[in-house]
Protein backbone atom coordinates (compact mmCIF):
# COMPACT_ATOMS: atom_id res chain seq x y z
CA UNK A 1 0.00 0.00 0.00
CA UNK A 2 2.05 2.84 -1.30
CA UNK A 3 0.69 6.77 -1.82
CA UNK A 4 1.78 7.29 -4.92
CA UNK A 5 -0.53 4.70 -6.41
CA UNK A 6 -3.46 4.87 -4.30
CA UNK A 7 -6.51 7.05 -4.04
CA UNK A 8 -9.68 6.78 -1.57
CA UNK A 9 -11.56 3.85 -3.16
CA UNK A 10 -14.79 1.72 -1.82
CA UNK A 11 -12.83 -1.85 -1.17
CA UNK A 12 -9.29 -2.55 -1.59
CA UNK A 13 -7.48 -5.63 0.29
CA UNK A 14 -4.48 -6.86 1.84
CA UNK A 15 -3.01 -9.81 2.45
CA UNK A 16 0.01 -9.94 5.72
CA UNK A 17 1.05 -10.64 8.71
CA UNK A 18 -1.05 -9.86 11.74
CA UNK A 19 1.30 -8.91 14.21
CA UNK A 20 -0.93 -6.80 16.97
CA UNK A 21 -5.08 -6.66 17.76
CA UNK A 22 -5.64 -3.85 20.15
CA UNK A 23 -8.96 -2.36 20.93
CA UNK A 24 -8.79 1.26 20.94
CA UNK A 25 -9.31 1.85 24.40
CA UNK A 26 -7.52 4.20 27.26
CA UNK A 27 -4.71 1.69 27.17
CA UNK A 28 -4.27 1.40 23.85
CA UNK A 29 -3.46 5.13 23.46
CA UNK A 30 -1.09 4.99 26.28
CA UNK A 31 0.72 2.82 24.31
CA UNK A 32 1.07 4.98 21.17
CA UNK A 33 1.67 8.37 23.31
CA UNK A 34 5.74 8.27 23.51
CA UNK A 35 5.65 8.53 19.47
CA UNK A 36 2.56 10.32 18.41
CA UNK A 37 2.31 13.85 18.39
CA UNK A 38 -0.61 15.55 20.46
CA UNK A 39 -3.36 16.51 17.32
CA UNK A 40 -3.06 12.52 16.71
CA UNK A 41 -3.50 11.64 20.08
CA UNK A 42 -6.48 13.80 20.15
CA UNK A 43 -7.69 12.44 17.27
CA UNK A 44 -6.80 8.83 17.90
CA UNK A 45 -8.79 9.49 21.70
CA UNK A 46 -11.77 10.73 19.51
CA UNK A 47 -12.38 8.36 17.33
CA UNK A 48 -11.40 4.88 18.38
CA UNK A 49 -11.73 5.67 22.42
CA UNK A 50 -15.73 6.63 21.70
CA UNK A 51 -16.27 3.83 19.18
CA UNK A 52 -14.48 0.90 20.57
CA UNK A 53 -12.64 0.71 17.01
CA UNK A 54 -10.22 -2.64 17.08
CA UNK A 55 -6.89 -1.53 15.68
CA UNK A 56 -4.86 -4.21 13.90
CA UNK A 57 -1.30 -3.31 12.68
CA UNK A 58 0.09 -5.77 9.67
CA UNK A 59 3.30 -6.52 8.03
CA UNK A 60 5.15 -8.10 5.56
CA UNK A 61 7.08 -10.09 7.97
CA UNK A 62 7.12 -10.65 11.69
CA UNK A 63 9.80 -8.53 12.27
CA UNK A 64 8.40 -5.67 10.84
CA UNK A 65 9.48 -2.63 12.22
CA UNK A 66 6.73 -0.46 13.14
CA UNK A 67 7.86 2.24 9.97
CA UNK A 68 6.80 -1.55 8.30
CA UNK A 69 3.28 -1.67 9.53
CA UNK A 70 -0.06 -1.10 7.78
CA UNK A 71 -2.63 -0.19 10.21
CA UNK A 72 -6.49 -1.28 9.29
CA UNK A 73 -9.38 -0.39 11.56
CA UNK A 74 -12.53 -2.87 12.62
CA UNK A 75 -15.42 -0.31 13.85
CA UNK A 76 -18.23 -1.01 15.94
CA UNK A 77 -20.78 -0.54 13.27
CA UNK A 78 -18.57 -2.78 10.87
CA UNK A 79 -18.41 -5.41 13.86
CA UNK A 80 -22.15 -5.26 14.23
CA UNK A 81 -22.80 -5.30 10.45
CA UNK A 82 -20.94 -9.01 10.52
CA UNK A 83 -22.47 -10.28 12.83
CA UNK A 84 -25.66 -9.27 11.54
CA UNK A 85 -24.08 -11.13 8.10
CA UNK A 86 -23.33 -14.06 9.90
CA UNK A 87 -26.96 -14.37 11.49
CA UNK A 88 -28.83 -13.52 8.12
CA UNK A 89 -26.97 -14.96 5.02
CA UNK A 90 -25.66 -18.61 3.89
CA UNK A 91 -21.76 -18.35 5.13
CA UNK A 92 -19.85 -20.96 5.40
CA UNK A 93 -19.59 -21.95 9.30
CA UNK A 94 -16.21 -21.74 11.24
CA UNK A 95 -13.67 -24.17 10.07
CA UNK A 96 -15.77 -24.70 6.70
CA UNK A 97 -13.31 -23.47 3.93
CA UNK A 98 -15.15 -21.29 1.33
CA UNK A 99 -12.65 -20.89 -2.08
CA UNK A 100 -9.25 -20.56 -1.16
CA UNK A 101 -9.95 -19.10 2.44
CA UNK A 102 -11.70 -19.73 5.69
CA UNK A 103 -13.51 -16.56 6.21
CA UNK A 104 -13.69 -14.95 9.98
CA UNK A 105 -17.36 -15.04 11.58
CA UNK A 106 -16.56 -13.87 14.82
CA UNK A 107 -15.25 -10.18 14.65
CA UNK A 108 -14.35 -9.88 18.42
CA UNK A 109 -11.26 -8.52 20.28
CA UNK A 110 -10.19 -11.63 21.78
CA UNK A 111 -10.87 -13.88 19.03
CA UNK A 112 -8.81 -11.59 16.33
CA UNK A 113 -5.72 -11.81 19.12
CA UNK A 114 -6.18 -15.69 19.44
CA UNK A 115 -6.89 -16.92 16.30
CA UNK A 116 -4.98 -13.91 13.85
CA UNK A 117 -1.94 -13.20 15.78
CA UNK A 118 1.15 -14.63 13.95
CA UNK A 119 -0.88 -15.81 10.95
CA UNK A 120 -1.10 -14.33 7.24
CA UNK A 121 -4.47 -12.95 6.62
CA UNK A 122 -6.49 -11.47 4.00
CA UNK A 123 -8.81 -8.45 5.05
CA UNK A 124 -10.92 -6.51 2.91
CA UNK A 125 -12.43 -3.01 3.02
CA UNK A 126 -12.51 0.74 2.45
CA UNK A 127 -9.25 2.52 1.47
CA UNK A 128 -8.32 5.56 3.41
CA UNK A 129 -6.21 8.16 4.03
CA UNK A 130 -5.69 9.24 7.35
CA UNK A 131 -4.36 12.62 6.99
CA UNK A 132 -3.73 13.11 10.70
CA UNK A 133 -1.04 10.37 10.50
CA UNK A 134 0.89 11.40 7.85
CA UNK A 135 3.56 13.39 10.04
CA UNK A 136 4.22 10.06 11.39
CA UNK A 137 4.05 8.23 8.23
CA UNK A 138 6.91 6.33 6.87
CA UNK A 139 5.67 7.08 3.36
CA UNK A 140 4.82 10.75 3.76
CA UNK A 141 7.66 11.94 6.20
CA UNK A 142 10.10 9.09 5.70
CA UNK A 143 13.11 9.15 8.19
CA UNK A 144 11.44 10.20 11.04
CA UNK A 145 12.56 8.73 14.06
CA UNK A 146 8.71 8.83 15.45
CA UNK A 147 7.45 7.40 12.44
CA UNK A 148 4.95 4.42 13.82
CA UNK A 149 3.64 3.48 10.77
CA UNK A 150 4.32 2.47 7.23
CA UNK A 151 1.79 4.60 5.29
CA UNK A 152 -1.22 6.76 6.20
CA UNK A 153 -3.53 5.04 3.99
CA UNK A 154 -5.80 2.50 6.06
CA UNK A 155 -8.12 -0.34 5.67
CA UNK A 156 -10.83 1.44 7.23
CA UNK A 157 -13.10 0.08 7.93
CA UNK A 158 -12.11 -3.57 7.26
CA UNK A 159 -15.16 -5.14 5.45
CA UNK A 160 -14.26 -9.21 5.14
CA UNK A 161 -11.44 -11.35 7.40
CA UNK A 162 -10.29 -14.37 6.17
CA UNK A 163 -7.62 -16.75 6.45
CA UNK A 164 -5.79 -17.82 2.73
CA UNK A 165 -5.45 -22.03 2.83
Amino acid sequence: MESSNLTESPADNVTKLLLEVSNGDRNAVDLLLPVMNFVSLQRITANCYCRRDIHMMVAPRADGPPSEQVVLEVTSRTKAADETDVRNTQVANPGESTQDALPIQDWSLETLKRELIGRQVRFEGWLLFDSSHAGESENTAPGIANNWRATAWELHPVTKIEIPT
